[in-house]
């Protein structure tokens, strides 16, 4: 029952929360007087996958509705059409997105640092700028999204890669959950359910390595591992710091839908290196059972985000099949 609620019907649901998230920000967006053609076209097409494999008619029938009414109309129609949409997906005909939450006093710490940084880059550039000229400014994400290629990585990377300042760390990584030795610690973001694990050298001040996931909201000590990135020169093996999370930290990781060909590589090191202390096989999310298999069996457990990007129309939905009912799973023995 816990096997089957965790990779089953608690998918559904994350997917479920997920799209209403996104909904409640699109709806304080349109309110605000946005238009969020762009937030549904990036941030809510993202589910169009999860959202049109999974089993659930009334999350189908909203985010059709979302996809194809809302996107090119005004922001009052948006809002309107958001909040009939968040109703009909909570069930509740009077229910109310909470309030836009306020930043919490880090958050305002760090655009408030960021602000300033900016500022004064332009007047070393000898650019002066208008006094008021940063009062729209509401929020600063400084924990972009998953690389999709080797190139990317800086871009993701706190400070792209470069050295923290000492005294920001926290402004740039979140909290700190570990001290991992040998000058290593690891830190941890979280933002609307999505947690970047970041190991940071104390010795350059840099980050090494990061890699992002969300955990199953039934079972918090899981970890689906969505990407996994590094910064230049970087020591810290992507393997190690799965190894670290699942001996140290107690986490079940369990691999992505899709998974690179490099991101597919780490599993394989994780069980070659670590296989003795931890357990890693299959499991098929579709039939509810284990699979006796490692990661030396490719062609029946992984399959590459390239491959199905390439196949034919009826091979990618087999491929989809497959990619979207296997996956890895590995905790400690």
């Amino acid at each position: 029952m816990f096997i089957n609620e965790l990779f089953l019907n608690e998918e559904n649901h994350t997917i479920r929360a997920g799209v209403l998230e996104e909904l409640v920000a699109i709806y304080h967006g349109a309110v605000e007087g946005d238009n969020m053609t762009d937030n549904i076209a990036d941030e809510l097409n993202s589910y169009f996958d999860a959202v049109k494999n999974s089993n659930d008619p009334v999350l189908q029938k909203v985010y059709s509705y979302v996809m194809d009414q809302l996107p090119d109309t005004d922001p009052d129609i948006q809002a309107t059409g958001t909040l009939k949409a968040i109703r009909k997906l909570t069930g509740d005909a009077a229910y109310m997105p909470p309030p836009k939450p306020l930043p919490t006093p880090d958050q305002q710490k760090a655009v408030d640092d960021f602000v300033n940084r900016f500022a004064a880059g332009l007047a070393s550039r000898g650019v002066k700028a208008h006094p008021d000229w940063n009062k729209d400014i509401k929020e600063v994400t400084l924990v972009p999204s998953v690389a999709k290629s080797k190139r990317e990585h800086l871009d993701v990377m706190p400070n792209d890669g470069k050295p923290i300042p000492e005294g920001e760390e926290s402004s740039y990584m979140g909290d700190l959950v570990a001290e991992m030795g040998d000058g290593y610690q690891l830190w941890s973001w979280v933002d609307r359910g999505t947690v970047t694990y970041y190991v940071f050298d104390t010795r350059t001040h840099t980050c090494q390595l990061g890699t992002t996931g969300r955990p199953y909201t039934t079972h918090r000590n899981s970890f689906v591992v969505q990407g996994v990135y590094s910064g230049p020169k970087n020591r810290y093996r992507a393997a190690d710091l799965y190894a670290f999370l699942i001996l140290s930290r107690g986490l079940t990781l369990v691999s992505d839908n899709k998974q690179s060909e490099g991101g597919y590589r780490v599993w394989q090191e994780l069980e070659r290196r670590y296989g003795r202390k931890i357990n890693v096989h299959g499991f098929d999310t579709k039939t509810d059972q284990g699979v006796n298999v490692t990661t030396q069996d490719e062609p029946d457990t992984h399959v590459a985000r390239q491959d199905v990007k390439s196949a034919g129309p009826q091979m990618k939905k087999e491929l989809g099949t497959i990619s979207r009912d296997l996956r890895f799973v590995a905790s400690a023995r």
